[in-house]
């Protein structure tokens, strides 16, 4: 092969698109060749130059950033009365789904109203949890998991109570 093939061999190679058949032959023509190992030396260099470059230097904004984000003062009294409002309203909503869920009479509409049950609980769950611990309870974590459970337990009651069946339909 002339040099200029053997180039764009070993460029091909250096993109990771290289033939293996090629492999020995760009090897054994660079034993000889110094001015294709030099473009091979410079072809890498440039290669990495390319794709690594240093970041830039940033001062480090952890203490501040941490020390901003204090949310909302939570000791005082507006704070303290709104999380009381908020964990009797989810405690209501958890009492007012537990009927729905455990619900004995047997009919699709019951399994409805499981289903509205297990809502309603989720959301309770979440605003008791939000009002306890409004810091640990960012996100929809304790709504999906509170729901997920309820959903769980509700359809297999019916599933076992008769009110719903498993078809391939």
């Amino acid at each position: 092969m002339k040099c200029d093939q053997i180039r764009m061999e070993m460029s091909a190679q250096i993109d990771g698109e290289g033939s293996e058949d090629l492999l020995q032959e760009v090897a054994n023509h660079l034993r000889t060749c110094a001015e294709c190992r030099t473009f091979q030396t410079e072809a890498l260099r440039l290669h990495r130059l390319v794709r690594v470059a240093p970041s830039d230097v940033v001062p480090n904004l952890t203490a501040s950033i941490l020390a901003a984000d204090k949310g909302p003062d939570l000791a005082s009294a507006a704070v303290r009365m709104a999380r009381v409002v908020l964990g009797a309203v989810g405690a209501a909503k958890i009492l007012q789904a537990v009927p729905d869920l455990f619900a004995s009479q047997s009919s699709t509409a019951v399994h409805v109203e499981r289903h509205l049950g297990a809502f309603e609980l989720a959301i309770g769950i979440a605003f008791v949890l939000v009002a306890i611990h409004p810091r640990r309870s960012r996100g929809l974590l304790p709504v999906a998991f509170s729901l997920a459970v309820a959903l769980t337990v509700g359809t297999l009651i019916d599933l076992f109570g008769g009110n719903v069946s498993v078809s391939a339909e």
